[in-house]
């Protein structure tokens, strides 16, 4: 009788372990939980919506959606780009595809709402390796561009996206679309911002 009860009791147990550790993924769940609980009490932050998975058919992965208000100081958005990185690089997000996102809310048309403007940021490579150009003083001061580019007089929106390139293992390269009301408005967002030349567009 002993030997029938000794096979399911040793399933049992390899069946408990790997629940709870046999993603091959350190579990970061409550380190992505902090990282959004502090980054919610910052200045200028309207929402904040972590999304964390760990798990044997989707991988490891931490992505952190913030919105913002739309009286944010670019020195406020700095400061949420440079927290989020630095938390994220202290929490041991070790193999996880990490990414960042701030929206600042659309205005004027329908159309305009529905395109609010945004930055995104991707830490990691497809394989969860750190993207050595993403620091957090990189993201800060593309935040802060950022939310000066929002600011100008006539822009409708702006998309900024680093890496720019899909290929870029080191996240060096940026991607910068503007979309603002008229041509004028284009050159005179050039003549302020140099390196934007060729990157907005005029229409509706």
């Amino acid at each position: 009788m002993r030997a029938r009860f000794a096979v399911p009791a040793l399933i049992v147990i390899v069946l408990s372990a790997c629940g709870t550790g046999c993603t091959g993924f350190p579990d970061r769940q409550r380190q992505a939980e902090a990282i959004a609980a502090n980054v919610r009490v910052m200045p200028g932050v309207k929402e904040v919506q972590p999304h964390y998975v760990n798990s044997l058919d989707r991988g490891a992965s931490f992505d952190l959606n913030v919105e913002v208000d739309r009286t944010i100081s670019p020195a406020a958005a700095a400061e949420i780009g440079r927290r989020c990185v630095t938390q994220v690089d202290r929490g041991g997000f070790a193999e996880h595809l990490v990414s960042l996102a701030v929206t600042f809310p659309g205005s004027g048309s329908d159309s305009d709402r529905d395109n609010p403007s945004k930055a995104s940021f991707n830490l990691t490579d497809d394989g969860g390796i750190r993207r050595q150009g993403v620091t957090a003083d990189q993201v800060g001061t593309d935040l802060q561009f950022w939310i000066d580019a929002v600011d100008f007089a006539g822009v409708k929106s702006v998309a900024l996206r680093r890496p720019g390139d899909p290929g870029d293992r080191d996240g060096r390269s940026r991607l910068l679309d503007i979309h603002v009301a008229n041509i004028n408005v284009g050159f005179a967002l050039e003549a302020r911002y140099p390196e934007l030349q060729k990157h907005w567009y005029a229409g509706l």
